[in-house]
């Protein structure tokens, strides 16, 4: 739909990535 869907996806795989973190911390 809007340009940059790719990077939109990446940022949810960091945000996950890091609430993964935070809870391990």
């Amino acid at each position: 739909e809007r340009k940059g869907g790719i990077k939109v996806a990446s940022v949810d795989e960091l945000i996950d990535k890091l609430k993964n973190e935070a809870k391990v911390l």
